[in-house]
């Protein structure tokens, strides 16, 4: 996307790229899922991490990522298209821990051995429910060019934004899987535009980088 310059442009446009690209490698502090930051009234610790994540004697532990809240367990209407290789399933992997907040069912001061009363409800813009057939598909096996030939193989490596240089599988993959951490950087580490964020829109690199159109 950046064009080579001669000459001393090069050597200059090169420390814009390299320090624009490092400003946008932030943390969770101060995030969209940093709730003290939001002055959310429920939050009554102060601790960011603990309201998903918990080091030691998790209350409802999901079997992965020291999890402290919930799981859900609606039943979602999935996408489905015939231009798919192959269907998406109902919601797995990390999609369902994401999935237990976005959903509206639990509550989302409901962590450890708290029962909370504050859940995302149909106004709220982060508020997905269980309708997913208008949503991008998840818990389906990333296709190969073999299966899908306008699908960019996973070893593919990014181009743009902070994950440059790594490849989908690594960078964007749950277990050969497109999940929600697909798309979205829930920890706000490597975030690149708005809503939390892997890839920005801008120019529609977010999609590009799997889809070749």
């Amino acid at each position: 996307m950046f064009k080579k310059l001669a000459g001393g442009f090069a050597v200059i446009a090169a420390g814009l790229f390299w320090s624009g690209w490092a400003m946008a490698q932030t943390t969770i502090v101060g995030s969209a899922h940093d709730f003290q930051s939001a002055g959310t009234a429920w939050v009554t610790t102060d601790q960011i991490c603990i309201v998903c994540h918990a080091p030691h004697n998790n209350a409802n532990a999901a079997g992965e990522m020291l999890w402290n809240r919930g799981v859900t367990t609606a039943t979602f209407t999935n996408y489905s298209s015939s231009s798919m290789s192959s269907n998406p399933t109902d919601p797995a992997g990390t999609s369902v821990l994401c999935l237990s907040c976005h959903d509206g069912t639990i509550a989302i001061d409901s962590y450890g051995n708290l029962t909370g009363a504050n859940s995302l409800g149909t106004g709220d813009p982060a508020y997905v429910g269980f309708d997913l057939s208008n949503d991008h598909p998840i818990s389906f096996t990333y296709p190969t060019t073999g299966q899908d030939p306008e699908i960019k193989p996973s070893s593919s490596t990014i181009t743009v934004g902070p994950l440059t240089g790594q490849t989908i599988a690594n960078a964007l993959l749950d277990g050969g899987e497109i999940q929600c951490q697909s798309c979205h950087d829930v920890h706000n580490t490597n975030t690149d535009g708005p809503s939390l964020l892997a890839i920005r829109v801008s120019g529609s690199d977010l999609c590009l980088t799997c889809h070749s159109k």
